[in-house]
């Protein structure tokens, strides 16, 4: 063994045993003599990176591509130092200089689209990625990485076929599996995305992802008690994971259970898929005991549709004490009539107090027997329009576009259109901000009142005259219940936890609501037909 050599063995013995200084030294050495020796440069090279020697390992590589300007390895290395650096459009340049030198290695394309990605340059590592699938159509991860650029750059729908290329490549590879049974979920394909959470179970058990995504696509399905299932085996891994607790509180709920669904549903502040902002007090948080004289303070979370649900449960928690409602502005004076409540509007100094509480917590905290029948709240005495003879509908169609179940829960006017066109039957719009054109999209004759309707207050006083309302599952049903008017409520296959699953009457407001079911996902024909039945015999003179 030369001299070189021997150097060259001792500086990766010194590395190895973590003494940096002295291994570079020997590389120097090396290179003094022989400044053209590809593997000590590179060898150099890494350990400057690793101790962030910038300023010579970029003169180094520098120095070794103008030598050696066709050697593609040298290239991906200078890329990999430049990024590292954070020159990224050099090193994004290097590394290109790399590819096109030697465009059919598989190793290099791998490796430079790995480093790319790892800089989010994911339009430079997509084409990468697509060039060593193509060189390789069976290498699974090639595919896998390559939907990831896409998830990443926005393009999901585009993203589906590669992950189903590499779990057909690899029927093992978890992370393919856990990202085509993702998209599957979002395509509502939940047969498939069961079973492809079901094979990543197998493959990582240790793993709560598989059981907790698992069950969510069972509860898209509607099989409720295998998402129950799969989510306590979810927590059985990990048992204060806030998320799997959120899922299991809407599962149990739309089941039913109440006392469990509530107790989980305490969870939801801790979860990242809870929407609602957490105020936070200094004042401690009350957890049920007697108030004995002192005064709580409830604050408002979610939607209106919430706090017009819940606030029946106000009076209840003043009990030995005084109860400050915190909520929206826009709901107190509909508000006012609710038994010992002190209404604060959002925004306004508040009264001193001495514990808080979220409103949705109150019906854990109330415990078993809460109820409150409906109405518990009163419109206000004014006339919203010149109600004729004839039976007078109200029609609410579409929710806030904000809401994440916006596109399900809301009816398209081309299923409202099959509703009948009867004499003495008068359609009134209570919709906000409807879409323009509508009312040509409507074959039968609507009066749109939603202009005269500026607030709360006057859509409860256009409810008062109303002989009953139709709607799809938004805040105006909660109101209607609420005021205790006559309402249809139009639900989707899968509803709001707070509708259940079955039947057609509802629990929270038992004397004056009627829901009406999809049968299959997404098609409101058959809902519209049964309420279309039930309109012909109402307008007969049949009761509500």
């Amino acid at each position: 063994m030369d001299l070189q050599s021997m150097l060259f063995e001792q500086a990766r013995e010194l590395e190895r045993e973590g003494n940096l200084a002295q291994a570079a030294e020997f590389y120097r050495r090396i290179l003094a003599d022989q400044p053209g020796q590809i593997e000590t440069i590179t060898a150099l090279g890494r350990l400057l990176c690793r101790q962030q020697a910038w300023g010579e390992v970029l003169p180094l590589y520098s120095q070794a591509t103008s030598r050696y300007p066709d050697n593609p390895g040298l290239w991906l290395d200078f890329g990999l130092v430049l990024l590292q650096a954070g020159h990224v459009d050099l090193g994004k340049r290097a590394l290109l200089s790399a590819a096109s030198l030697w465009p059919d290695d598989p190793a290099l394309l791998s490796n430079l689209a790995d480093a790319l990605r790892e800089q989010r340059l994911f339009e430079d590592a997509m084409r990468q990625y697509q060039r060593l699938a193509g060189l390789m159509p069976d290498l699974a991860a090639a595919h896998n990485n390559l939907g990831i650029c896409l998830l990443e750059m926005g393009r999901r729908s585009e993203a589906f076929e590669p992950f189903q290329r590499a779990v057909e490549a690899n029927p093992d590879m978890p992370e393919a599996l856990s990202n085509l049974a993702m998209l599957s979920v979002e395509r509502g394909l939940n047969s498939q995305a069961i079973k492809l959470y079901g094979k990543f179970r197998t493959l990582r058990p240790d793993l709560v992802q598989g059981p907790l995504n698992q069950g969510v696509a069972y509860y898209r399905e509607s099989r409720l008690e295998e998402a129950a299932a799969a989510l306590r085996d979810a927590l059985a891994l990990e048992p204060d994971n806030a998320q799997v607790h959120y899922n299991l509180a809407q599962v149990l709920l739309l089941k039913g259970d109440l006392t469990n669904g509530f107790a989980e549903y305490e969870w939801r502040w801790a979860s990242s898929e809870f929407p609602s902002p957490r105020l936070m007090f200094l004042q401690p948080r009350w957890q049920g005991e007697p108030l004995a004289g002192r005064t709580l303070l409830v604050h408002a979370e979610q939607g209106f549709g919430d706090v017009l649900q819940f606030c029946r449960l106000l009076p209840l928690a003043a009990r030995g004490g005084k109860v400050v409602f915190l909520g929206p502005g826009s709901l107190m004076e509909l508000m006012e009539g609710l038994e010992g409540v002190t209404l604060v509007a959002e925004g306004n100094e508040l009264p001193k107090f001495d514990l808080y509480c979220p409103l949705l917590s109150l019906p854990h905290l109330l415990g078993p027997g809460f109820e409150v029948r409906p109405p518990y709240l009163k419109a206000p005495q004014q006339t919203m329009f010149d109600k004729g003879p004839g039976l007078h509908v109200g029609l609410v169609w579409a929710g806030n576009p904000l809401n994440g179940r916006n596109h399900v829960r809301s009816v398209p006017l081309e299923a409202l259109a099959g509703l009948p066109d009867l004499p003495g039957l008068q359609y009134h719009s209570l919709q906000y901000q409807p879409t323009g054109g509508w009312q040509q999209q409507l074959p039968f004759s609507v009066h749109d009142i939603s202009s005269n309707i500026k607030n709360f207050q006057d859509l409860a006083a256009a409810m008062d005259q109303l002989d009953l309302i139709i709607s799809m599952c938004s805040a105006p049903v909660h109101l209607a219940g609420a005021l205790g008017r006559p309402c249809w409520v139009m639900l989707h296959q899968l509803p709001d936890w707070r509708w259940g699953m079955e039947g057609s009457e509802c629990p929270w407001y038992p004397d004056t609501m009627r829901l009406y079911r999809q049968s299959i996902p997404g098609d409101w024909s058959s809902v519209i037909h049964r309420i279309s039945t039930d309109l012909i015999y109402l307008k007969k003179g049949a009761t509500l």
